[in-house]
């Protein structure tokens, strides 16, 4: 690059990590920013005395250390994030830039003794000790938790079907006692089911239905 009219070799360095503060992401696929989420950023240069960075399209930006940056998003498509090298003329000259998707985070699926919304059946004996639900983000490399906050279980007993209403991620008595006198080849539904990330209100995910065997 040019300094002063003068060609000199800067070296940078541009790391992009999600999750949790110890990731690196290489692949440019993962270059992404998610909406209501914390995006851990590392942007840092050598070769001058100070380095800083910016974001274009950030609804904050801020610093949390050294070459350490916490961006958040709440719209728009395409976020830049710039790392100017200070010299020590206080003159700045762009060393880096990386261009990041904007995206949703995505919905968790709930899951009751470690069986998920994949599975369509589930054993007698595990069931029975079912005591709360969770919500998992999978196959995503972001370390995010979700927050079960309400959900109804319904069986059918007796030709009729019985609901019980769960505040927060456990099972009511209601449900328990449902669970409790399950038998084999019975359905229990999961339904109506919130979940809550880091910021923002809760939404709904998606049902269970799972056959006892």
């Amino acid at each position: 690059m040019k300094e002063k009219g003068i060609k000199k070799w800067k070296p940078w360095k541009f790391n992009y990590s999600v999750g949790t503060p110890t990731g690196t992401v290489a692949n440019e696929e993962m270059n992404v920013l998610y909406m209501q989420y914390d995006n851990k950023i590392m942007a840092s240069g050598s070769g001058y005395p100070s380095t800083e960075a910016s974001c274009s399209g950030c609804s904050s930006f801020s610093k949390k250390g050294d070459g350490q940056y916490i961006a958040n998003v709440k719209s728009g498509k395409e976020a830049t994030i710039t790392v100017q090298g200070i010299g020590s003329d206080g003159s700045k000259t762009q060393i880096a830039q990386q261009v990041f998707r904007i995206k949703r985070l995505p919905d968790p699926t709930p899951k009751i003794v470690g069986v998920g919304v994949e599975a369509s059946t589930v054993k007698i004996g595990k069931i029975k000790q079912a005591k709360k639900l969770l919500a998992e983000l999978k196959g995503s490399p972001l370390n995010i938790k979700f927050t079960i906050t309400k959900f109804t279980v319904s069986v059918v007993k007796n030709g009729e079907v019985a609901e019980a209403k769960c505040n927060g991620e456990r099972l009511s008595g209601k449900a328990l006692g449902f669970i409790k006198g399950l038998k084999k080849g019975q359905k229990i539904y999961i339904e109506n089911v919130y979940a809550k990330g880091p910021k923002g209100s809760p939404k709904k995910i998606p049902s269970m239905i799972l056959k006892v065997i």
